[in-house]
This record gives C-alpha cells, structure tokens and sequence, in this order.
C-alpha cells in the first residue's frame, strides 16, 4: 500500500507491508522514482498504529524531510544523509494529537509541519464533548531547528464541533475548518503564520450549498466530514473533499456547487498537485 504526500512537484510515497514501512520519492512529470529510502519497522502492540506522515522542505539546508508519528513517537528522516532522528517529548506540552481517518496529517508550510491538537489531554482515543475549545491549539514543528511551537485556534471558535477540526494550506496560508451547529461548516485563515491575532474567518458555506448530510451520528460522522483541498489561481473556486471522498467545486462568488469529474472513479486519497522538474535527489 503507497500513501502520497506531495511537496515542490514530488511525491512522497509510504510503502507497507506485514514486516516494514518504507518510502519512495516519485517526479509523475519526469517519471522518475527512487529506490525504497528509510526503511524502518512500526513499533507494534497488537493494534494498528494511528500515523501521522508528511513530506517537507527545510528551507536552511536545502533538503527534503520525512516526519513520521506512530503512536506518539515522532522521528524525521533527512534525504541529506539517509537517518530517521528521534524527536523527543512528542507530543509536546502535553498534547493529543488525533490521527483518526486521515484528516489530521501533518500540514506543511513554510519549513514547518503542523498538526491540530487538543491539550491537556495527554492520550487520545476518542473525540468526545469531554474537551473545551480553549484546549484546542497548534503544534508547529520547525524542520530547520527541528523544534516546536504552539499557537492557539481562532478565537471565534465557541463551542466543540461534532467532528474533529482539520488544518490545511489555502493559497500558502494556514487554515482551520470546523462545523458549526451541523448547519454550516467553516474555513478560519491566518493571513500571517504563526501570529495568533492575525486569524479571520474565511468563508461560511451552508451544508445546504453544497448538500452535505447533516443526519450525524456514530458511525456516520465521519463520512460526513468536508475537507479543504486547495483554491483556484484566482480564488474564486474552492476544492472540497466532501462524503464518501467525492469532490466538489464551490465558486466563491455565486456560492454555486459544482460537482467535479472523475467522482465515479473509486479513490481513496487526495492530493493537490503543481508538476515540476526537481530532481529527487
């Protein structure tokens, strides 16, 4: 099984099998692949291992890194000299990060990888309304210094969604997205990274424009989530994934809905992808 992540026009792909993890650097514009790079084995304890895997560039030293989370262990691999480094005290500040139906990966944005997190809640095994808004943070790790940071979620978050907010990358911005009340769901950005005061509401799209299934329960909310892809050169259309991996095209101005091509196809996992000639090495 190969999970993508992308980063400067090259795909990262994990490699599984019943004995270890591996991962390939693929260029789909020049058609060229790696061999298999940082093979390791997943520590194992009978269940299977909640993971966090992105791909990044460290802006210091010019070098491609992998940061791999498995069960609250964290390690970063270099393509500079081909070793896995041990992060400790991960999570920090005695945060969760959740990793459920791999819509918290790690984000990656300007040297950094971040992922949402919940705090004072040192292990994580469900979502539930046991937590408050004010536990909801940022953990931002800086793949130069190979260190963290942490930041607060919008202000104008009041109430804990039903289903677990998500992070992503819109037009080299941050963002966080939740539900509100399961009538709408919302797009928050932070216009300057890492400056809490600079986060503002995006957008606002009614579960009704894009015909969302609002009938929530146990076993259906996560089917139900809306993710974030990425937005037109113009910003006029955004990218969702929307239930059951469908995509859908929101234009912006009229608040129209548009299904995209291609949703008959079976897929399980979604990239935004900008081809480039950079060399895998």
């Amino acid at each position: 099984m190969y999970e993508p992540v992308i980063e400067h026009g090259l795909v990262c792909l994990l490699g599984v099998d019943s004995e270890s993890s591996w991962f390939r650097i693929w260029n789909p514009a020049t058609g060229i692949i790696s061999e298999k790079l940082g093979s390791f084995k997943e520590p194992r304890n009978g269940s299977y291992c909640s993971r966090s895997f992105t791909f990044g560039y460290d802006n210091s030293t010019g070098t491609y890194k992998v940061v791999f989370i498995c069960y609250s262990k964290l390690k970063v691999f270099s393509l500079k000299d081909n070793i896995w480094r041990k992060i400790s005290r991960f999570p920090p500040f005695d945060h969760a990060i959740p990793l459920t139906f791999s819509n918290n990966e790690g984000v990656y944005l300007s040297g950094t990888v971040n992922w949402f997190a919940i705090r004072n809640k040192a292990i994580y095994n469900s979502y539930n309304k046991d937590i408050t808004v004010e536990q909801f943070m940022i953990i931002s790790l800086d793949l130069g210094t190979e260190t963290y940071k942490q930041f607060q979620t919008p202000r104008g978050v009041d109430e804990v969604p039903d289903i677990e907010p998500t992070i992503a990358v819109l037009m080299d911005c941050l963002c966080f997205s939740h539900y509100i009340k399961r009538t709408h769901f919302v797009i928050w950005q932070m216009s300057e990274f890492g400056v809490e005061q600079s986060w503002t509401q995006f957008i606002k799209i009614s579960f009704e424009n894009v015909q969302v299934d609002d009938r929530f329960s146990d076993w259906n909310r996560y089917q139900s989530f809306m993710f974030p892809l990425c937005l037109s050169e113009n910003g006029d259309i955004l990218i969702l994934i929307s239930q059951y991996h469908k995509a859908i095209l929101y234009h912006l101005k009229d608040n129209r809905v548009e299904q995209a091509s291609g949703n008959e196809i079976p897929w399980k996992f979604f990239k935004d992808y900008v081809e480039s000639l950079a060399s895998i090495c």
